[in-house]
């Protein structure tokens, strides 16, 4: 494991974080310990996406069909046959590997109506018995807009991507839009230019070179280009490329595996770093507005709790709507105040509203009094917690650079 970035990585484990934050660097430890590489195959639907897998794998493990199928991100990677499903609770289910299409496909869990958020397929393939785990991933752009979310917030979590084409649809504005934001995300991308039997060699030629050109003026960098007929490889690999594309991606692993597998976590602990970052800035920023500010909102509202306190001394002038409009414009005060006072200072001051609304059972004078002490609470607070945000930022500073050392 990388030393500097298993140093990153504890400090951050170390910080107050949120679930979805730790849920990365959990993820980044096992990755760094486990040394897989993740391979996913992405584009639109009805590329032929997963029966590219089951192509590389050697087994129909993945359901294929006309209609566009896989709705749910679906991982393949070695050992003994089993599936295990996961929830969006947090649940899991260890089932038989042929109840996959129960959970994974359009047709049996329409909308994902189940609620799963992925499912790992384990087979006994040669091919991943390396370390290469392949994930299936929804089709972008289909009818099912929770699909393409699903596939887009995957792209973070792949090591390598196999961005699948068809020959009926070399390539669109979209999935050039598309790659960019992948070239932009995953250490490593290869184009698989699927259904190549619809094609002569002379018709396959001029495609590839058509593909190469427009990659690379968009991306300003090549792309290597796999042509392939999914459908066909199992007839002769060799013919119709898969053997290519396998013996590509496991030379790449032997050779490059480690590089990417640093690549790719680097980057991830980066986007935790640069999102703690961005919302302590943020609420730093929202804390070094003018005190006066803060003060004259609290001074008005403790204006309504003294306006209340001398009405209350003149029982026969008060009537009840007077004490409603005057707890109302309180809380607009508040609701002012929630955006600028730690939420502890805002609930004290309204608990302090709670009483004075009640005045007819409490003591109002005592309540204005402990009201007024919480201008200094509030001010020493904010200075409290800027100083505590300003740490941060440091910290986070140096957690960067370790991660991304510069020269």
């Amino acid at each position: 494991m990388s030393s500097p970035l298993l140093l990153a990585l504890r400090r951050l484990e170390a910080l107050d974080l949120q679930p979805s934050h730790r849920e990365v660097l959990e993820e980044v430890r096992s990755r760094l310990s486990r040394g897989r590489l993740y391979v996913a195959a992405v584009g639109e639907f009805k590329r032929g996406k997963s029966t590219l897998l089951n192509a590389l794998v050697g087994s129909l493990v993945l359901p294929t069909g006309a209609l566009p199928l896989t709705n749910v991100i679906t991982l393949l990677e070695h050992g003994e046959p089993g599936l295990t499903v996961t929830f969006r609770d947090g649940s899991t289910r260890d089932l038989p590997i042929d109840q996959l299409q129960s959970f994974v496909s359009e047709d049996l869990n329409p909308g994902n109506r189940l609620q799963v958020r992925w499912a790992l397929v384990r087979c006994p393939s040669p091919f991943l018995q390396g370390g290469l785990v392949l994930v299936d991933t929804p089709g972008f752009e289909s009818l099912h807009s929770s699909q393409t979310q699903e596939a887009r917030e995957y792209l973070p979590r792949i090591d390598l991507a196999l961005f699948a084409l068809s020959v009926d649809s070399p390539m669109s504005a979209r999935e050039m839009a598309l790659l960019k934001d992948l070239s932009s995300t995953v250490p490593e991308v290869i184009l698989v230019l699927n259904k190549i039997d619809f094609l002569s060699r002379d018709e396959l030629d001029r495609m590839i070179r058509y593909l190469s050109s427009a990659v690379k003026r968009e991306l300003s960098r090549p792309l290597p280009v796999f042509p392939v007929s999914a459908r066909l490889s199992h007839q002769d690999p060799f013919a119709w490329g898969l053997a290519a594309l396998r013996e590509h991606l496991s030379s790449t692993l032997k050779s490059q595996g480690t590089r990417i597998q640093l690549s790719a976590n680097e980057r991830r602990l980066l986007s935790v770093v640069g999102s703690i970052s961005a919302s302590a800035s943020v609420e730093l920023d929202s804390l070094r507005q003018p005190v006066q500010v803060l003060k004259d909102r609290i001074d008005r509202f403790l204006s309504g709790v003294e306006e209340l306190r001398l009405r209350r001394s003149d029982a026969e002038a008060l009537v009840m709507k007077d004490v409603d409009s005057l707890v109302a414009r309180m809380d607009r005060e508040l609701d002012r105040l929630r955006r600028d006072l730690p939420d502890l200072v805002v609930q004290r001051l309204l608990d302090q509203a709670r009483r004075i609304s009640a005045s007819s059972r409490g003591d109002m004078a005592r309540a204005a009094e402990e009201a007024m002490d919480l201008k200094s609470a509030a001010q020493d607070r904010l200075e409290e917690r800027g100083r505590e945000l300003t740490h941060l930022l440091r910290q986070l500073e140096e957690i960067e650079r370790e991660i991304s050392p510069r020269d």
